[in-house]
């Protein structure tokens, strides 16, 4: 979780402003909210349907919440993301509706990728055959960071996009450029006119 608040620091181009102790509070805070996000999506992927297939509801109620399943994880997924661009970098909170398109991408390009990677694992990675025992550490790790890429992209488009305005994209009440405590909403991208 540091080393993902650094990049996204970077990527924002701002300097850590925070103290260490607060730093490291919302880096264990963000992990633990991590860790549960992913406790969540896993039990309404794996143990719900099981849960369903136990109950009997008829097959309408149970097609109809396997189908809300996966837009109610998108908007789960997009507002994890969300949050930690939001909260992630150190300076001034960007508006919620600045950092929504870059989430939204950053969660359907995982899913590609991470659709893409289990195939291209399955199909043509010996990860075992290479490194043995191993291989699902090195399978998990190359995962990692594949998400870690996309999550970036994700950041990316978000300051690009707020780089590109002029208007204050911060909150509170609208500041001058150069005062709203966020270097991409401080500058203008050099294609503003």
């Amino acid at each position: 979780m540091r080393a993902l608040i650094d990049t996204l620091n970077i990527v924002y181009g701002e300097d850590e402003k925070r103290g260490l102790v607060k730093l490291y509070l919302f880096s264990l805070a963000a992990t633990i909210a991590i860790i549960v996000f992913f406790i969540v999506v896993s039990l309404a992927l794996i143990a719900v349907p099981i849960v369903l297939d136990y109950i009997w509801m008829g097959e309408l109620p149970k097609a109809l919440l396997d189908l809300l399943r996966w837009p109610i994880l998108f908007c789960i997924a997009v507002f994890a993301i969300a949050v930690i661009y939001r909260y992630g970098p150190s300076r001034r909170e960007a508006r919620w509706c600045w950092i929504t398109w870059g989430s939204a991408l950053a969660v359907v390009l995982w899913l590609v990728a991470s659709l893409l990677f289990s195939w291209y694992a399955a199909n043509f990675g010996s990860y075992n055959k290479t490194y043995g025992s191993l291989g699902a550490v090195i399978g998990f790790m190359t995962w990692m960071w594949i998400s870690a890429t996309v999550l970036l992209l994700g950041a990316e488009v978000n300051a690009e996009t707020e780089h590109q305005t002029v208007r204050d994209t911060t909150v509170g009440g609208d500041k001058p450029i150069g005062r709203r405590g966020a270097w991409v909403a401080d500058t203008k991208g050099k294609a503003q006119h």
